[in-house]
C-alpha cells in the first residue's frame, strides 16, 4: 500500500512539472500603478489565447517572470484610444516552444501633465494556478498632457536671417534638443514642417508651412541636440528698412512664433512645441557696401564747406576716391575686430558694422563728415569713441 502511494506521488510530481502554461479564463497580467505628486498611471488588463505567434515578436522589447520564466513581449505600437483618456498597450506571453501564446491588452490611464518617459514597472501574472511576477524595464509611459520633450531655440541670440540669399529664402538657424533625462529616456521625432505666426506680416512672404531642415522628419535620442534651420521668405525691402531701427548687434528686428510637432518613440500622442524666436535681419554685402559708399560720398561733399577745403573738381574727385578707400579699410577693420570678439564703439554706442546705419556712419566720418560737422558747430567727436 505504501509503495503504491509513493508511485502516485511521483507521477503527480512529474505531471505538475511538465504541465503546459495555461492562463485562460480569469488570468491577467497586473502592472503596479505609478503614483507621485505630479502624475498617476493606472493599468487594466485582459488576456486571451493566440493561435499563432505575432510576426517579428523576437524583436520586441521583452521581460521575464522570476519563477516560471514566462516571457512578456511588448508591441512597440502604443496608441491612444480613439475614445480618448487612455493608451492601449499590447503584450504577448509565452513560455516555451511547446506552450501556446497569449495576448494581453492593457489600458493605461494617465492623469497629470508630465513629459513622456520610461519606467521600470513591477507586474504580476495571476490566474489558473499561476502566481508569478517580474519587472518590465523601460516601459514607455505616455502622457495626455501638453508638456513636450523638445526644446527649440535659435543658434545665436537673436537668430539671424540673411537677406542676401539669391533664392529669396531666409534660413533661420535653430537648435532642437531632446531634454529628456537620459536614465529615463525616450527618443523623439520632430516633423519636417512647422507653422509660423509673424509679429510683423509686412516683413514676410506668407506661406502655409515652413520646412524644418530639408523637410524630412528629425529623430533625436535622449539628451541629443542638432543644429538645423527653418526656411522663411523675408520681403527684402521692408526687412532691410527694419534694420534702420536698431544699431546694436544683439538687438532683434522682429519675432516669430514657430509651432513644431513632436512625436515620442513607442507611440503616444503628437504634441505641439511652440517656440518664440527673436530675429535680426542681416543685410546683404551689396547693401552694406552701397550704404558705406553713400556715407563716404555724403561725408566728402559736406566736407567742402570747411574753409579752404574746395580744390576744384579734380581735387574733389581725388577726395572721393580716397574717402571710399579709407572707408572700406575702416569698415573691414571694424568687421575684423568684431569677428575677433572686440566691440565697435562710436559715441559711447556699441554698434554693429554689419548693419546699415553703422556702415553709413563709418563712410561718413572717415571721409570728412567729422570736419563738416565741426564746421557747422556740431562737435560729436568730443564724446568718447573708439574701436
Amino acid at each position: 500500500m505504501r509503495s503504491s502511494l509513493s508511485w502516485l506521488a511521483a507521477i503527480s510530481l512529474v505531471v505538475c512539472i511538465c504541465a503546459p502554461l495555461t492562463i485562460e479564463g480569469e488570468t491577467r497580467i497586473d502592472f503596479q500603478p505609478i503614483k507621485d505628486t505630479a502624475k498617476e498611471i493606472i493599468f487594466y488588463s485582459s488576456c486571451s489565447s493566440l493561435p499563432n505567434p505575432p510576426a517579428e515578436v523576437d524583436q520586441y522589447q521583452q521581460s521575464s517572470t522570476q519563477i516560471r520564466h514566462i516571457t512578456v513581449y511588448l508591441n512597440p505600437a502604443i496608441q491612444p484610444s480613439k475614445f480618448g483618456g487612455l493608451f492601449l498597450l499590447t503584450f504577448y506571453l509565452h513560455k516555451s516552444a511547446t506552450t501556446p501564446w497569449y495576448i494581453c491588452t492593457i489600458k493605461a490611464i494617465p492623469t497629470g501633465d508630465f513629459v513622456d518617459y520610461m519606467a521600470d514597472v513591477p507586474f504580476t501574472i495571476i490566474g489558473d494556478g499561476i502566481d508569478d511576477h517580474g519587472d518590465f524595464r523601460n516601459l514607455p509611459i505616455h502622457s495626455l498632457g501638453k508638456r513636450a520633450i523638445a526644446e527649440i531655440t535659435t543658434v545665436t541670440s537673436p537668430g539671424v536671417v540673411d537677406l542676401g540669399e539669391v533664392s529669396g529664402e531666409g534660413d533661420l538657424p535653430i537648435k532642437i534638443t531632446n531634454v529628456s533625462n537620459v536614465s529615463e529616456s525616450l527618443g523623439i521625432t520632430i516633423q519636417g514642417t512647422a507653422q509660423v505666426k509673424y509679429l510683423r506680416n509686412d516683413y514676410w512672404q506668407l506661406q502655409p508651412a515652413s520646412l524644418v531642415g530639408d523637410g524630412k522628419d528629425i529623430h533625436l535620442d535622449a539628451g541629443e541636440s542638432i543644429n538645423t534651420k527653418i526656411s522663411l521668405r523675408p520681403r527684402r525691402l521692408p526687412a532691410l528698412l527694419a534694420t534702420l531701427h536698431s544699431l546694436h548687434a544683439d538687438q532683434p528686428h522682429t519675432e516669430i512664433l514657430a509651432v513644431f510637432v513632436q512625436n515620442a518613440d513607442h507611440g503616444g500622442v503628437s504634441k505641439s512645441v511652440p517656440a518664440s524666436l527673436k530675429i535680426r535681419f542681416a543685410p546683404s554685402l551689396v547693401s552694406l557696401l552701397t550704404t558705406l559708399l553713400a556715407g563716404s560720398l555724403l561725408g566728402t561733399c559736406l566736407a567742402q564747406i570747411v574753409p579752404n577745403a574746395w580744390k576744384g573738381w579734380k581735387g574733389m574727385t581725388v577726395k572721393l576716391g580716397r574717402g571710399a578707400l579709407y572707408s572700406l579699410a575702416a569698415w573691414f577693420a571694424a568687421l575684423l575686430l568684431v569677428g575677433l570678439g572686440s566691440k565697435f564703439v562710436l559715441f559711447t554706442l556699441d554698434l554693429d558694422p554689419w548693419s546699415i546705419l553703422p556702415s553709413a556712419g563709418i563712410g561718413f566720418f572717415v571721409s570728412g563728415g567729422k570736419e563738416a560737422l565741426a564746421a557747422m558747430g556740431i562737435d560729436l567727436w568730443s564724446k568718447r569713441s573708439h574701436t
